[in-house]
Protein backbone atom coordinates (compact mmCIF):
# COMPACT_ATOMS: atom_id res chain seq x y z
CA UNK A 1 0.00 0.00 0.00
CA UNK A 2 2.87 2.30 0.73
CA UNK A 3 4.21 1.67 -2.23
CA UNK A 4 1.47 2.25 -4.44
CA UNK A 5 1.01 5.62 -2.20
CA UNK A 6 4.50 6.97 -3.21
CA UNK A 7 3.53 5.89 -6.82
CA UNK A 8 0.40 7.69 -7.41
CA UNK A 9 2.21 10.97 -5.30
CA UNK A 10 5.06 10.96 -7.96
CA UNK A 11 2.70 10.44 -10.88
CA UNK A 12 0.22 13.58 -9.21
CA UNK A 13 3.41 15.71 -9.00
CA UNK A 14 4.74 14.76 -12.67
CA UNK A 15 1.20 15.80 -13.67
CA UNK A 16 1.01 19.15 -11.83
CA UNK A 17 4.40 20.15 -13.00
CA UNK A 18 3.70 19.81 -16.51
CA UNK A 19 0.53 21.62 -16.28
CA UNK A 20 2.53 24.31 -14.62
CA UNK A 21 4.11 24.90 -17.73
CA UNK A 22 1.99 25.67 -20.19
CA UNK A 23 0.04 28.31 -17.98
CA UNK A 24 3.17 30.42 -18.00
CA UNK A 25 2.47 33.98 -18.14
CA UNK A 26 -1.38 33.43 -18.07
CA UNK A 27 -1.85 36.05 -15.16
CA UNK A 28 0.17 38.23 -17.16
CA UNK A 29 -1.59 37.56 -20.46
CA UNK A 30 -4.54 38.43 -18.58
CA UNK A 31 -3.78 41.69 -17.56
CA UNK A 32 -2.55 42.21 -20.73
CA UNK A 33 -5.41 41.58 -22.38
CA UNK A 34 -7.09 44.25 -20.06
CA UNK A 35 -4.38 46.67 -20.52
CA UNK A 36 -4.62 46.56 -24.51
CA UNK A 37 -8.19 47.08 -24.15
CA UNK A 38 -7.49 50.17 -22.17
CA UNK A 39 -5.79 51.35 -25.17
CA UNK A 40 -8.43 50.45 -27.42
CA UNK A 41 -6.95 47.35 -29.09
CA UNK A 42 -9.63 43.95 -29.23
CA UNK A 43 -7.21 41.18 -28.76
CA UNK A 44 -4.02 39.75 -28.06
CA UNK A 45 -2.88 39.14 -31.91
CA UNK A 46 -3.55 35.02 -32.55
CA UNK A 47 0.24 35.07 -34.75
CA UNK A 48 3.23 36.23 -33.12
CA UNK A 49 3.90 39.44 -32.39
CA UNK A 50 6.40 41.64 -30.47
CA UNK A 51 5.42 44.68 -28.01
CA UNK A 52 8.09 47.21 -27.01
CA UNK A 53 6.67 48.21 -23.92
CA UNK A 54 8.56 51.31 -22.86
CA UNK A 55 6.87 52.88 -19.60
CA UNK A 56 8.08 56.65 -18.43
CA UNK A 57 9.06 55.29 -15.06
CA UNK A 58 11.84 53.20 -15.70
CA UNK A 59 15.20 52.87 -16.77
CA UNK A 60 15.46 56.21 -19.02
CA UNK A 61 18.98 55.00 -21.40
CA UNK A 62 16.72 51.63 -21.49
CA UNK A 63 13.67 53.68 -22.67
CA UNK A 64 15.43 56.09 -24.86
CA UNK A 65 17.84 53.37 -26.52
CA UNK A 66 14.76 50.77 -27.07
CA UNK A 67 12.59 53.36 -28.68
CA UNK A 68 15.29 54.75 -30.99
CA UNK A 69 17.02 50.98 -32.07
CA UNK A 70 13.01 49.63 -32.50
CA UNK A 71 12.75 51.68 -35.57
CA UNK A 72 15.27 48.91 -37.00
CA UNK A 73 12.01 46.76 -37.68
CA UNK A 74 9.49 49.30 -39.00
CA UNK A 75 8.96 46.78 -41.75
CA UNK A 76 7.90 43.96 -40.12
CA UNK A 77 4.18 44.42 -39.44
CA UNK A 78 4.02 41.95 -36.43
CA UNK A 79 5.81 44.84 -34.16
CA UNK A 80 4.15 47.33 -31.90
CA UNK A 81 5.25 50.16 -29.87
CA UNK A 82 3.21 51.02 -26.32
CA UNK A 83 4.86 54.09 -24.19
CA UNK A 84 4.01 57.32 -22.87
CA UNK A 85 3.67 60.86 -24.78
CA UNK A 86 7.34 61.32 -23.75
CA UNK A 87 8.46 58.12 -25.45
CA UNK A 88 6.56 58.41 -28.18
CA UNK A 89 8.25 61.64 -29.33
CA UNK A 90 11.55 59.75 -28.78
CA UNK A 91 10.17 57.23 -31.15
CA UNK A 92 10.13 57.24 -34.82
CA UNK A 93 7.42 54.13 -35.58
CA UNK A 94 4.40 53.81 -37.20
CA UNK A 95 1.69 55.74 -35.89
CA UNK A 96 -1.01 52.61 -36.56
CA UNK A 97 1.44 50.41 -34.73
CA UNK A 98 2.73 52.99 -31.79
CA UNK A 99 0.43 53.25 -28.81
CA UNK A 100 0.55 56.22 -26.30
CA UNK A 101 -0.87 55.99 -23.17
CA UNK A 102 -1.30 59.35 -22.12
CA UNK A 103 -3.57 58.14 -19.07
CA UNK A 104 -0.02 56.57 -17.61
CA UNK A 105 -1.74 53.45 -16.73
CA UNK A 106 1.53 52.02 -18.50
CA UNK A 107 3.79 52.85 -15.14
CA UNK A 108 1.03 50.93 -12.81
CA UNK A 109 1.66 47.80 -15.24
CA UNK A 110 4.85 46.12 -14.72
CA UNK A 111 5.90 43.35 -16.12
CA UNK A 112 9.64 43.29 -16.32
CA UNK A 113 11.43 44.66 -13.11
CA UNK A 114 13.22 47.07 -15.16
CA UNK A 115 10.31 48.78 -16.18
CA UNK A 116 11.41 48.27 -20.27
CA UNK A 117 10.62 45.09 -21.64
CA UNK A 118 9.97 43.08 -25.33
CA UNK A 119 6.46 40.79 -24.48
CA UNK A 120 6.08 38.06 -27.18
CA UNK A 121 2.75 36.89 -28.13
CA UNK A 122 1.37 34.05 -29.88
CA UNK A 123 -2.00 32.36 -30.21
CA UNK A 124 -3.38 35.61 -28.07
CA UNK A 125 -1.56 35.52 -24.87
CA UNK A 126 2.04 36.20 -23.78
CA UNK A 127 4.94 33.08 -23.92
CA UNK A 128 8.38 35.57 -22.80
CA UNK A 129 8.99 38.63 -21.16
CA UNK A 130 12.44 39.80 -21.81
CA UNK A 131 13.43 42.64 -19.57
CA UNK A 132 15.59 45.49 -20.97
CA UNK A 133 18.43 47.06 -18.95
CA UNK A 134 21.32 48.74 -20.23
CA UNK A 135 23.65 46.19 -20.95
CA UNK A 136 21.16 43.68 -23.11
CA UNK A 137 19.24 46.35 -24.99
CA UNK A 138 20.42 44.77 -28.77
CA UNK A 139 19.99 41.35 -27.26
CA UNK A 140 16.76 41.77 -26.28
CA UNK A 141 15.61 43.70 -29.32
CA UNK A 142 17.91 40.80 -31.49
CA UNK A 143 14.77 38.26 -30.30
CA UNK A 144 12.56 39.68 -32.79
CA UNK A 145 13.64 38.74 -35.55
Amino acid sequence: MCLNFKFISIISILILCSCNGEQKYEKESTIFLKYLNHLTIKEIPAEKAYFLFAPSQSCIGCQKSSLKKITDFVNMSNVYVITTPDGASICQFPSDRTYIDSSMLINKVNFSSGGVCVITTNENRIINVTGINPTNVDSALALIR
